[in-house]
């Protein structure tokens, strides 16, 4: 009797796991289908942002190089008049421009290589969603004559996807980031270097 008890029951675990076999590729599916849709969408908004503080910083470094064209001008009618104090501040802004272009420079290059990648890896996502999409048709249209095995195929191809991130993280808004790019403080020192190389450069 508790042989075939026991029989019954191993019979009925073999029946549910047949039944948790042909309905689990449903679920999988349509679940590993969100996934990509909620990640495509995350990386398109990353990827706008990016693009806007591309396009702040270009015109961050067109307005410095326009203050720099200014600042030369007035530069060489100080030293010429014998105006060295204004000639120094003149000299710490330009000190000043020039520690902010080179970290905008670096920014540009950071934002480049995020922005590569992440349109890439936007481009592999995509190609996938449609795939899944197709497969999630196909499980469709042969669900009810198929057996465990061909229907087991379509859902296992898609368990473990996983979104990731770019190089650690968004983009905590454009315009911040921007904004933040100050350099640090430019010395008396390094002031009256920039001085004398100025007029040993004219003097020359």
């Amino acid at each position: 009797m508790a042989v075939m008890t026991r029989l019954s029951r191993l019979i009925q675990a073999d029946l549910h796991a047949l039944l948790d076999r042909l309905e689990a590729p449903d679920i999988v599916l349509a679940q590993s289908l969100r996934d990509m849709a909620d990640s495509i969408e995350r990386d398109e908004r990353l990827l706008a942002e990016l693009r806007r503080e591309h396009a702040q910083i270009g015109r961050r470094r067109q307005a410095l190089a326009q203050q720099a064209s200014r600042s030369a001008d007035e530069l060489t009618l100080c030293l010429d008049s014998g105006e060295d104090d204004l000639a120094r501040a003149l000299l710490r802004r330009r000190l000043k421009r020039e520690r902010i272009e080179r970290l905008l420079a670096q920014r540009l290059s950071e934002l480049d290589s995020r922005g590569a990648a992440l349109a890439e890896r936007l481009d592999t996502h995509r190609s996938r969603l449609g795939e899944l999409r197709a497969e999630a048709q196909a499980l469709a249209g042969v669900r009810a004559g198929a057996d465990a095995d061909a229907v087991e195929g379509p859902a296992s191809a898609c368990v473990g996807f996983n979104g990731g991130g770019v190089n650690g993280g968004g983009v905590n808004g454009a315009a911040g980031v921007v904004a933040g790019l100050t350099g640090a403080p430019v010395s008396d020192d390094e002031v009256e270097i920039a001085l004398l190389a100025e007029k040993r450069r004219r003097a020359s």
